[in-house]
């Protein structure tokens, strides 16, 4: 029922064996259209030789070339009639060399050229501009309808492959101004690019030449065939996939063919992946005393407290959760908790200011949390600090008491001027103020207490 009567006449009309298996070309075939047939066989018919090559008209008939300076040139290609379709491809290219006259082109001379070996249109426009470049002297004005083609000329290098040998002539690019305009455009529109009219003129009768080339050798019957064997080819395209589409709705019937190797159908369906080692993700290592899970209560079989596991470290919401339980720690902060979510906690001294922040880097975090309160603490050694700063501890900074320079307590290295020796003359900061105000005796003679009674007048200029 899928393999109409027509059909056998038409086999016998296109006699391709990959069209009727399966609708599309031969494998050995490299140019594939869309399921349709081998590009060999319907590509248009080759003009015979004697047809094909130079036409050549005006002053180019009786002198080979002429002077650029003298004249305005113009080269253009066409595909043909039928040019929108691959299959029906006749390319022809041609130039022209005109003289204006009062502003308006006059042609001179032509060459036309109708190409034997298969071309696109945009290497027939290459073969255009270096047919003109050989026929042309000294520096020419030229103008063209292809961007592919200009964009060439700006290339640092010729391009190695190609059907022109740029090569040759690469050296002699210099001499052609060439002038990229629209195909088929109005005056008007010219008009508002800022273009010459007479380049309109000229570009339209370049493409008028390489269409009447092609136009007298265009064949109005391979088109027609051709319309004709693309119903055939769709006919048997829906012909397949009608017997296509039975086979599949088919496919589990007893009474059906056995034409596919579908297997027991009372199986399990088998896994798109076949199992492998390699792919197996290795189960989590169980702890010794998974088979006695009671043996983790304590004595008394109490469950353990949410705590943390003994001999582990605390990560650092653990370190800060342990400080802002203190009354004070240690190293003389008061902390009160600030903004809480979820990857970050942050809390603030209210005696110094120091701020510290959970998502702070490992080392900066650790250098913040173990920085003292005011006046404590020693400076790091691995600031390289000079010696001859007085630093005192300001809290959120330490200072140096004579030139004011700053240094954070969570850097890594300390700041280029304080590793230099002091200078005393330094503008120095709020802080730097404060520091200088306190005094390295008020330290020595009262010690932390004294500077927290020192440093409160500065509280608002710190901005705490």
């Amino acid at each position: 029922q899928f393999d109409a009567e027509e059909f056998s006449e038409l086999k016998s009309q296109y006699p391709w064996p990959s069209l009727w298996l399966r609708g599309l070309p031969p494998l050995s075939e490299v140019r594939w259209l869309r399921g349709l047939p081998p590009l060999s066989e319907v590509r248009h018919p080759k003009p015979a030789s004697e047809q094909c090559g130079l036409q050549v008209t005006g002053l180019w008939s009786t002198q080979s070339t002429l002077e650029g300076s003298r004249y305005v040139f113009a080269c253009d290609a066409s595909g043909g009639p039928g040019g929108s379709d691959q299959r029906l491809l006749v390319t022809t290219w041609s130039i022209g060399a005109y003289a204006l006259v009062d502003g308006q082109p006059k042609r001179v001379a032509s060459a036309t050229c109708l190409e034997a070996e298969p071309l696109t249109v945009p290497q027939a426009e290459q073969r255009a501009l270096f047919e003109l470049m050989h026929r042309v002297t000294g520096d020419f004005d030229a103008t063209t309808d292809c961007k592919s083609v200009k964009q060439i000329l700006c290339k640092a290098n010729p391009p190695q492959e190609g059907v022109v040998p740029w090569g040759t002539i690469w050296h002699e690019r210099s001499r052609i101004r060439l002038h990229w305009v629209s195909s088929h455009k109005s005056a008007a529109y010219f008009e508002k690019q800022g273009w010459e009219q007479w380049r309109r003129l000229i570009n339209e009768d370049v493409d008028k030449l390489c269409g009447e080339r092609a136009s007298q050798h265009f064949s109005i019957a391979h088109a027609k065939w051709l319309k004709k064997c693309d119903s055939v080819v769709e006919q048997v395209c829906y012909s397949l996939a009608r017997r296509a589409g039975f086979i599949i709705r088919q496919r589990k019937s007893p009474d059906f063919p056995w034409i596919l190797n579908r297997g027991a159908t009372d199986t399990a369906p088998k896994p798109l992946v076949v199992p492998n080692a390699a792919f197996v993700k290795p189960s989590p290592a169980k702890p010794k005393n998974a088979k006695n899970p009671k043996s983790k209560k304590g004595v008394s079989g109490d469950k353990p407290g949410p705590g943390p596991k003994t001999g582990k470290p605390l990560n650092k919401k653990q370190r800060m959760l342990e400080k802002l339980a203190m009354p004070e720690d240690p190293l003389g902060h008061q902390w009160v908790k600030g903004a809480e979510g979820p990857t970050n906690l942050t809390m603030k001294c209210t005696k110094c200011g120091l701020y510290v922040q959970q998502i702070a880097d490992p080392a900066s975090f650790d250098r913040l949390m173990t920085h003292h309160c005011i006046g404590g603490g020693e400076i790091l050694s691995e600031w390289g600090i000079h010696a001859t700063h007085s630093m005192v501890n300001m809290g959120v900074q330490w200072s140096c008491s004579k030139c004011g320079r700053l240094q954070r307590p969570q850097s890594a290295v300390g700041a280029k001027q304080l590793q230099k020796p002091c200078d005393g003359r330094a503008a120095v900061s709020q802080i730097g103020k404060v520091a200088q105000g306190v005094g390295s005796s008020t330290l020595d003679q009262s010690g932390p207490a004294g500077w927290c009674a020192a440093f409160a007048p500065y509280e608002a200029a710190l901005a705490l």
